[in-house]
Protein backbone atom coordinates (compact mmCIF):
# COMPACT_ATOMS: atom_id res chain seq x y z
CA UNK A 1 0.00 0.00 0.00
CA UNK A 2 2.92 2.22 0.45
CA UNK A 3 2.60 3.82 -3.03
CA UNK A 4 -0.69 4.00 -2.79
CA UNK A 5 -0.91 6.24 0.39
CA UNK A 6 2.02 8.42 -0.70
CA UNK A 7 0.76 9.51 -4.16
CA UNK A 8 -3.12 10.08 -2.35
CA UNK A 9 -1.07 12.35 0.25
CA UNK A 10 1.02 13.99 -2.73
CA UNK A 11 -2.06 14.34 -4.60
CA UNK A 12 -3.62 16.12 -2.04
CA UNK A 13 -0.54 18.79 -1.58
CA UNK A 14 -1.16 19.04 -5.30
CA UNK A 15 -4.54 20.06 -5.67
CA UNK A 16 -3.88 22.65 -2.85
CA UNK A 17 -1.23 24.10 -5.21
CA UNK A 18 -3.10 24.84 -7.72
CA UNK A 19 -5.61 26.33 -5.70
CA UNK A 20 -3.15 28.90 -4.46
CA UNK A 21 -1.49 29.34 -8.04
CA UNK A 22 -4.95 29.95 -9.39
CA UNK A 23 -5.45 32.56 -6.56
CA UNK A 24 -2.26 33.99 -7.21
CA UNK A 25 -0.70 32.94 -3.48
CA UNK A 26 2.64 32.15 -5.13
CA UNK A 27 4.26 31.32 -1.75
CA UNK A 28 1.52 28.88 -0.75
CA UNK A 29 1.57 27.19 -3.99
CA UNK A 30 5.44 26.55 -4.14
CA UNK A 31 5.67 25.31 -0.39
CA UNK A 32 2.37 22.93 -1.61
CA UNK A 33 3.75 22.12 -4.94
CA UNK A 34 7.53 21.06 -3.18
CA UNK A 35 5.81 18.89 -0.98
CA UNK A 36 3.95 17.13 -3.23
CA UNK A 37 7.26 16.55 -5.17
CA UNK A 38 8.53 14.86 -2.34
CA UNK A 39 5.48 13.12 -1.22
CA UNK A 40 5.48 11.26 -5.16
CA UNK A 41 9.15 10.90 -4.75
CA UNK A 42 8.39 8.71 -1.10
CA UNK A 43 5.92 6.85 -3.10
CA UNK A 44 8.65 5.89 -6.09
CA UNK A 45 11.15 4.78 -3.43
CA UNK A 46 10.00 1.22 -2.52
CA UNK A 47 8.21 0.44 -5.63
CA UNK A 48 10.57 0.11 -8.83
CA UNK A 49 9.59 -3.39 -9.54
CA UNK A 50 5.79 -2.49 -10.03
CA UNK A 51 6.09 0.09 -13.13
CA UNK A 52 2.59 0.71 -12.92
CA UNK A 53 2.94 2.61 -9.62
CA UNK A 54 6.70 3.87 -10.07
CA UNK A 55 6.30 5.69 -13.56
CA UNK A 56 3.13 7.54 -12.93
CA UNK A 57 4.80 8.92 -9.40
CA UNK A 58 7.81 9.50 -11.11
CA UNK A 59 6.82 11.91 -13.69
CA UNK A 60 4.44 13.66 -11.26
CA UNK A 61 7.61 14.49 -8.80
CA UNK A 62 9.26 16.12 -11.86
CA UNK A 63 6.27 18.01 -12.49
CA UNK A 64 5.11 19.61 -9.57
CA UNK A 65 9.09 20.75 -9.37
CA UNK A 66 9.59 22.29 -12.24
CA UNK A 67 6.15 24.42 -11.28
CA UNK A 68 7.73 25.25 -7.87
CA UNK A 69 11.42 25.92 -9.48
CA UNK A 70 10.61 28.90 -10.94
CA UNK A 71 9.14 30.47 -7.69
CA UNK A 72 11.80 29.63 -5.24
CA UNK A 73 14.43 32.10 -4.18
CA UNK A 74 16.59 32.34 -6.37
CA UNK A 75 14.68 30.53 -8.53
CA UNK A 76 16.01 26.82 -10.15
CA UNK A 77 16.66 26.77 -13.96
CA UNK A 78 16.40 23.56 -15.78
CA UNK A 79 19.17 22.72 -17.23
CA UNK A 80 19.98 19.29 -19.53
CA UNK A 81 23.67 18.00 -19.89
CA UNK A 82 24.63 16.44 -23.02
CA UNK A 83 26.28 12.60 -21.95
CA UNK A 84 26.93 9.56 -24.24
CA UNK A 85 23.29 9.12 -26.29
CA UNK A 86 21.12 11.06 -24.07
CA UNK A 87 20.66 14.16 -21.72
CA UNK A 88 21.06 14.44 -17.95
CA UNK A 89 18.30 16.90 -16.29
CA UNK A 90 19.60 19.27 -13.93
CA UNK A 91 18.48 22.56 -12.02
CA UNK A 92 20.77 25.15 -11.77
CA UNK A 93 21.03 28.24 -9.28
CA UNK A 94 22.63 31.31 -8.87
CA UNK A 95 23.25 33.83 -5.18
CA UNK A 96 21.73 37.00 -6.07
CA UNK A 97 24.06 39.46 -6.51
CA UNK A 98 27.06 37.77 -7.15
CA UNK A 99 29.18 38.26 -9.98
CA UNK A 100 30.42 35.03 -11.35
CA UNK A 101 30.25 33.14 -7.99
CA UNK A 102 31.62 29.62 -7.48
CA UNK A 103 29.59 26.26 -8.32
CA UNK A 104 29.32 23.32 -6.13
CA UNK A 105 27.64 19.96 -8.04
CA UNK A 106 25.43 17.66 -6.53
CA UNK A 107 25.51 14.71 -7.01
CA UNK A 108 22.55 12.53 -5.78
CA UNK A 109 22.82 9.14 -4.21
CA UNK A 110 21.21 5.11 -4.99
CA UNK A 111 17.41 7.05 -5.23
CA UNK A 112 17.96 10.23 -4.76
CA UNK A 113 16.99 12.69 -7.22
CA UNK A 114 17.69 16.51 -7.95
CA UNK A 115 14.05 17.29 -6.58
CA UNK A 116 15.88 16.50 -3.13
CA UNK A 117 18.79 18.79 -2.54
CA UNK A 118 16.95 22.00 -2.30
CA UNK A 119 17.78 22.11 2.09
CA UNK A 120 21.31 21.65 0.99
CA UNK A 121 21.47 24.17 -2.25
CA UNK A 122 19.81 26.58 0.09
CA UNK A 123 22.85 26.61 2.90
CA UNK A 124 25.33 27.03 -0.16
CA UNK A 125 23.56 29.85 -2.08
CA UNK A 126 23.25 31.40 0.97
CA UNK A 127 27.00 31.76 1.53
CA UNK A 128 27.29 32.56 -1.94
CA UNK A 129 27.65 29.60 -3.81
CA UNK A 130 26.19 28.64 -7.44
CA UNK A 131 24.24 24.69 -7.36
CA UNK A 132 23.68 22.57 -10.11
CA UNK A 133 22.13 19.37 -9.44
CA UNK A 134 22.07 16.71 -11.43
CA UNK A 135 20.46 13.06 -12.32
CA UNK A 136 23.08 10.98 -13.37
CA UNK A 137 22.73 7.82 -15.05
CA UNK A 138 20.14 5.78 -13.01
CA UNK A 139 19.17 8.81 -10.97
CA UNK A 140 15.34 10.19 -11.39
CA UNK A 141 14.59 10.78 -14.73
CA UNK A 142 17.81 9.58 -15.98
CA UNK A 143 17.10 6.47 -14.99
CA UNK A 144 14.53 6.02 -17.77
CA UNK A 145 17.53 5.87 -20.60
CA UNK A 146 19.67 3.76 -19.06
CA UNK A 147 21.22 2.53 -15.80
CA UNK A 148 23.71 3.60 -13.45
CA UNK A 149 27.55 3.13 -14.51
CA UNK A 150 30.28 1.71 -12.78
CA UNK A 151 32.64 5.06 -13.49
CA UNK A 152 30.18 7.37 -12.51
CA UNK A 153 32.86 10.07 -12.50
CA UNK A 154 32.31 10.52 -16.76
CA UNK A 155 28.98 11.66 -15.89
CA UNK A 156 30.49 14.34 -13.14
CA UNK A 157 33.24 15.26 -16.09
CA UNK A 158 30.71 15.88 -18.60
CA UNK A 159 28.32 18.11 -15.73
CA UNK A 160 31.95 20.53 -15.46
CA UNK A 161 32.37 20.98 -19.41
CA UNK A 162 28.53 21.69 -19.35
CA UNK A 163 29.60 24.11 -16.58
CA UNK A 164 32.64 25.59 -18.13
CA UNK A 165 30.56 27.12 -21.04
CA UNK A 166 28.43 28.73 -18.90
CA UNK A 167 29.31 32.90 -18.22
CA UNK A 168 27.35 33.28 -15.30
CA UNK A 169 29.76 31.06 -12.84
CA UNK A 170 33.39 30.56 -12.26
CA UNK A 171 33.94 26.94 -13.40
CA UNK A 172 37.59 27.46 -12.01
CA UNK A 173 36.17 27.55 -8.82
CA UNK A 174 33.96 23.86 -8.53
CA UNK A 175 33.31 21.99 -6.07
CA UNK A 176 31.35 18.85 -5.48
CA UNK A 177 28.99 17.28 -2.79
CA UNK A 178 27.41 13.77 -2.63
CA UNK A 179 25.07 12.56 0.06
CA UNK A 180 24.18 8.78 0.56
CA UNK A 181 25.49 6.61 -2.03
CA UNK A 182 26.41 9.95 -3.68
CA UNK A 183 29.03 10.15 -0.82
CA UNK A 184 31.17 7.61 -2.49
CA UNK A 185 30.36 8.97 -6.15
CA UNK A 186 31.33 12.60 -5.29
CA UNK A 187 34.93 11.91 -3.93
CA UNK A 188 35.19 9.29 -7.08
CA UNK A 189 34.28 11.99 -9.08
CA UNK A 190 36.95 14.31 -6.93
CA UNK A 191 39.46 12.12 -7.75
CA UNK A 192 39.11 11.74 -11.45
CA UNK A 193 38.54 15.13 -12.75
CA UNK A 194 41.70 17.80 -11.24
CA UNK A 195 39.27 20.47 -12.00
CA UNK A 196 37.48 19.43 -8.55
CA UNK A 197 38.80 22.21 -6.56
CA UNK A 198 36.78 20.89 -3.31
CA UNK A 199 34.56 17.71 -2.13
CA UNK A 200 32.42 17.20 0.31
CA UNK A 201 30.21 14.05 1.13
CA UNK A 202 27.18 13.22 4.00
CA UNK A 203 26.45 9.95 4.91
CA UNK A 204 28.63 8.29 2.51
CA UNK A 205 28.28 4.65 1.78
CA UNK A 206 29.80 2.07 -1.21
Amino acid sequence: AWGGKWCRTAAGHEAYAKENEANGTRQSAREAYLLASMAYHFACNNSPQNLDEYIPAAKKRVECYAKAAPYLDPPAERQEVPFEDFRMAAYFRLPPGIKRPPVVVIISGLESTKEEARTMEDGLLHRGMATFTFDGPGQGETWFQGGMIVDFERATSAVIDYLEKLSQVDANRLGVFGPSMGGYLAPRSAACDPRTKACTFAGGMY
